[in-house]
């Protein structure tokens, strides 16, 4: 695993696995870290600059995407992310797309009440309405696009800020069609991915490759998690899929 040192008073350090995302997350939890946020990766880019590693790299978040039969979606903070809820959840999602690209990891009736409890607290999970999903998201209009605002908080007009400086002036999005997401019957989840400059810092919640062995993530010292006592349940439910587009 490489450590990338990014001053700022004291040091930010940022590590990077490499990987399929399973063995990406096994590799944090053994090291006490966690997969990278986006605000996270936003910081750091603009701590380190333009030419700095985490900047010229590309990597998984700790949010993701969560799809609902009628084509919304439900943004998930770390904290809310399916994915990430187990040590064995990891694996499950990653075996599924080993298995085949198109297999989905379904999401049971618990884990969706608890995203959908999670929607009705801010900053925990975002309901996005299949028809307020941009494809391509202006950078200086970060704070007032719903999803950005979400992802990079109150980071969100700084960054746009420092994505504009470098040359880039629309982020895309890129989400699962409705019709995939109606077609399979139930709430399935996607990793969400962060490109790097070059690319225009794209941000992909459509991908399953969770086992190509070219996948990285960031990761950072684990914190403590906050409001556990007043904050709603994480999702804990799931089941493989074995559904095929």
């Amino acid at each position: 695993m490489e450590k990338y040192v990014i001053p700022k008073g004291e040091a930010l350090e940022v590590y990077q696995a490499q990987g399929a995302f399973d063995r990406c997350v096994d590799e944090f939890r053994a090291e006490n870290l966690e997969m990278i946020t986006a605000k996270q990766l936003a910081e750091a880019r603009m701590l380190g600059g333009a030419n700095h590693a985490v900047s010229r790299q590309w990597s998984w978040l700790a949010e993701n995407f969560n799809y609902l039969p009628n084509g919304d979606i439900l943004v998930a903070s770390g904290a809310f992310n399916p994915l990430l809820q187990s040590p064995s959840a990891a694996k499950h999602a990653t075996d599924c797309h080993r298995a085949n690209p198109f297999r989905e990891y379904f999401l049971n009736d618990v884990a969706v009440e608890s995203l959908q409890g999670g929607a009705k607290h801010k900053g925990k999970v975002l309901l996005l309405k299949r028809k307020d999903v941009p494809s391509n998201i202006s950078t200086d209009a970060f704070s007032k696009e719903a999803v950005t605002a979400f992802l990079f908080g109150d980071e969100a007009d700084n960054y746009g800020r420092f994505l504009r400086e470098n040359g880039i002036k629309n982020v895309p999005l890129y989400v699962v069609d409705k019709a995939h997401a109606k077609e399979q019957g139930k709430a399935f989840s996607r990793a969400l991915w962060a490109d790097y400059l070059y690319y225009n810092s794209a941000l992909y919640g459509n991908l399953s490759n969770l086992y190509d062995i070219l996948g990285r993530a960031f990761g950072v010292r684990r914190s403590e998690p906050e409001g556990r006592a007043t904050a709603p349940q994480a999702p804990r439910g799931f089941r493989a899929g074995s559904k095929y587009s």
